[in-house]
């Protein structure tokens, strides 16, 4: 057979313990291999490092004799598909199935590409293997434990890879569910595709051909993979083997969880033929009991058995009951046009009301204004905040995102500490020599410099957020100090100036802020692989993605972003943290229209946040963070009350 993916002395360690040791092994095509051991023998880690998430100590992966180093992370993907042990399906809560299975064809539609047709067709038959077509529109994040092990199953096979690495595969799933699994396996391996999957449960397995790596444990209680240590056995070869009639009737007694136990893989009693039992060819052992037991009858879904209780109906008149509730006005014969109403009505809400919103600052904009001040303050005000607050929705989306973090925002990561440090600087040291704006700016890009050294090369979102915690405690010393060495009046000047106002840009900031605002919107063709981020590192590295660079990238992105505009108006709060929730309420969480949602509500919040602070009964105009944060405080008080309800 062709040997599609070899490991040569792969040696893998994991801080100070060595996990493994000297691994070689193939894996060629339509084989099947099975990684059995206890917990925390390196099942897992052998996986990973197969799939490319981990980089080996030692030793190397090869595919059709090439190094897995020297091919691109997406010709990879599009070869080698893995199913994570954990993936985080709690981000994923406001996708359609379908959209989170799409992510499988995320190496073959490219970084930027659409889904081309066959795209569709190999997402078709993914949910139709999987079972899930019926549940192709339902929210990913309302799904069971099994249903999400099967849409994370099916993104794996969506890839049409030549080799399927799947972490405990069986994990959370049914007996019809298996015995479905079972028989794609099957399929996936005359097919020609090579797979490796690790599981501790070998019963469903029974009836397909494969060898077992088993991982033993040393005399010293420390359990690691070793070529020393490896047992291939070779079990399981003759399928269609007649079953005793005694053992099926035991089977019938006991029922599947007995049976299960009495096929249990490598037994060599099973072979054994009895006379009395020609007519009974093998099939699955779980829904051999099932379909044994009493009063259960099988019958055929889409693509397993599913078994159903023979019972009778022991309330007759509900029927009739049912029925007459149909024929009403306000029966289910009216389910189609409610749904109908529940579609159109939020997608007609969704586009009235930012053209609403965008009149309604016309009219104040307007009212009531002479014609030289209208052009010469009014409209470059009003972009002014249209922009900037685009920019910081946008930018606190993609915090969001990346952090998997409801409640991260454009200044977790110490970006406005660092703009304000600098913006102070520039005040009390080199006044009239360097200007607020372009200090501001500088102070942001050296948060990003730091809070880059504090997260190292990995780029893991925990360490990420603690640098930024730890750059914006540091920050806000130095602006106190500064404070300290100000006089009474640059001191006011910069406190009001840190509150965040809406001013006319100068200069070159009047093409950098609309130019930033296109740039945020221009964010969009990332879309993909910010949903496939979602799912968690190990699912982003499955789909040929490189998470530490993606992410990296994209924060350095909306840094500078968030220091352009925090270098025009200052530090202005709960836009980024806010306006997200909303636009994934209006338009749900998939960012293909999540990004151009806050790029456009971002700008009509600030926009009628300066709006009403001008119409405020003072003597000046209030700075525009102070209505952001009156309004945004309860706003976000409701949507974490509503949400947790």
């Amino acid at each position: 057979m062709t040997s599609l993916l070899r490991c040569e002395n792969l040696t893998v360690r994991l801080g100070r313990k060595t996990v493994i040791d000297g691994f070689t092994a193939d894996f060629a095509a339509g084989t099947l291999a099975v990684l059995s051991g206890p917990n925390g023998a390196g099942k897992t880690t052998l996986l990973r490092t197969l799939a490319r998430a981990l980089a080996p100590s030692a030793g190397r992966v090869l595919l059709d004799g090439h190094p897995s180093a020297a091919i691109p992370r997406a010709a990879w993907a599009r070869r080698v598909a893995y199913l994570p042990q954990s993936p985080d399906a709690r981000s994923l809560a406001g996708f359609p199935v379908r959209a989170a299975v799409a992510a499988g064809r995320l190496p073959h539609a490219g970084f930027f590409g659409t889904l081309a047709r066959r795209d569709e067709d190999a997402i078709d038959r993914a949910l139709a293997a999987t079972g899930l077509s019926p549940l192709a529109a339902a929210d990913a994040g309302s799904l069971s434990g099994g249903e999400t092990r099967k849409m994370f199953l099916a993104a794996a096979l969506a890839q049409e890879a030549e080799t399927l690495l799947l972490d405990e595969p069986f994990e959370g799933l049914d007996a019809p569910a298996r015995a479905a699994l079972a028989d794609t396996l099957r399929a996936q391996l005359a097919a020609g595709r090579a797979v490796v999957l690790a599981t501790h449960d070998l019963v469903p397995l029974a009836g397909i051909p494969h060898r077992v790596i088993e991982i033993k444990a040393f005399e010293n209680n420390s359990k690691k993979l070793s070529g020393e240590n490896l047992v291939i056995s070779h079990v399981q070869e003759g399928v269609g083997r007649a079953v005793p009639a005694r053992r099926r009737e035991k089977c019938q007694r006991n029922g599947p969880e007995m049976c299960g136990r009495m096929f249990s893989h490598g037994s060599d009693r099973m072979a054994s033929a009895h006379p009395a039992a020609s007519d009974c060819t093998f099939q699955h052992p779980a829904a051999r009991g099932l379909a044994a037991l009493p009063g259960f009858a099988q019958t055929k879904t889409q693509g397993f058995r599913q078994t159903t209780p023979k019972t009778k109906n022991r309330h007759p008149h509900l029927e009739n009951e049912n029925a007459k509730r149909a024929e009403k006005p306000g029966g289910p014969n009216c389910l189609p046009s409610l749904s109908i109403f529940k579609k159109v009505v939020p997608s007609c809400f969704t586009l009235l009301l930012p053209l609403l919103l965008a009149a309604a600052l016309a009219a104040l904009a307007v009212c009531g204004c002479p014609p030289g001040l209208l052009w010469s303050y009014r409209v470059p005000r009003l972009l002014c905040a249209f922009c900037v607050g685009g920019i910081l929705a946008v930018a606190g989306c993609i915090y969001q995102t990346l952090f998997r973090n409801p409640l991260a925002s454009p200044y977790t990561l110490g970006t406005a500490s660092g703009a304000t440090l600098g913006a102070y600087l520039a005040t009390a040291f080199a006044p009239g020599l360097v200007s607020v704006g372009g200090a501001a700016f500088a102070g942001a890009l050296l948060s990003l410099a730091l809070v880059r050294a504090c997260g190292g090369s990995g780029g893991r979102p925990a360490r990420l957020l603690l640098g930024g915690i730890a750059c914006a405690y540091l920050f806000g010393a130095g602006t106190m100090l500064c404070q300290f060495a100000m006089t009474p009046w640059e001191s006011f000047s910069m406190a009001h100036w840190s509150l965040g106002g809406i001013v006319v840009p100068e200069g070159p900031w009047r093409i950098a802020l609309p130019a930033a605002w296109c740039a945020a919107l221009a964010t969009v063709l990332l879309s993909r692989p910010l949903d496939a981020l979602l799912a968690g590192d190990d699912a982003a590295f499955s789909h040929g993605l490189d998470p530490a660079r993606l992410r990296f990238a994209l924060l350095a992105g909306a840094a500078l972003l968030v220091a352009c505009a925090v270098a025009v108006c200052g530090p202005v709060g709960f836009v980024g943290l806010l306006v997200p929730h909303l636009a994934r309420l209006a338009g749900g969480a998939a960012h293909r229209r999540l990004l151009p949602a806050c790029a456009i509500g971002g700008g009509l919040f600030l926009a009628l946040c300066d709006a009403a602070a001008r119409a405020l009964p003072f003597a000046g105009t209030p700075p525009v963070g102070i209505v952001t944060a009156v309004l945004g405080a309860p706003a976000l008080a409701l949507l974490l009350a509503r949400s947790s309800r």
